[in-house]
């Protein structure tokens, strides 16, 4: 079906290319060699269209348990992501180095993250009340 797709969408391009130069460039012989192009193209394309589709090939080489992995991959990395965002931050406006700095996060089942806990090693509060109401979460300081 994919393949179909393409096939037509490269049709309707070549159709409106081919229009749009024979209006730019008026004339009975550009007219002959714009057919002739369209032509080969739409032979080209019927021709790859039917020597590549086969009932034997699967459309998709990848398993169900492969595209789970590739999803859980790429949530992973988008909680990496949200984490050292949120290290950064709290170490710009507090000085607390990001390895002192701990941050739980929650995935809900529609793929939504929270910030469940943070807590941080520190001697000094400085800023991170502000970063509390704006992280909207509470930060928990550990001595």
């Amino acid at each position: 079906m994919e393949s179909l797709r393409t096939v037509g969408i490269g049709l309707i391009g070549a159709v409106f290319s081919a229009s749009v130069l024979s209006m730019i460039i008026p004339g009975k012989s550009y007219e002959k060699i714009f057919q002739t192009v369209t032509g080969v193209y739409l032979i080209i394309s019927l021709i790859s269209l039917v020597s590549g589709v086969s009932s034997e090939k699967p459309i998709l080489d990848f398993e169900a348990s492969e595209l789970t992995s590739y999803e859980k991959y790429g949530e992973e990395l988008t909680q990496e992501y949200f984490i050292n965002n949120i290290k950064g931050l709290i170490t710009q406006k507090s000085g607390i180095e990001e390895d002192k700095i701990n941050i739980e996060l929650k995935v809900s089942e529609e793929k939504e993250i929270t910030i469940e806990r943070i807590t941080v090693e520190t001697e000094s509060t400085k800023g991170l009340e502000k970063l509390s109401e704006m992280l909207e979460c509470e930060i928990e300081v550990v001595n």
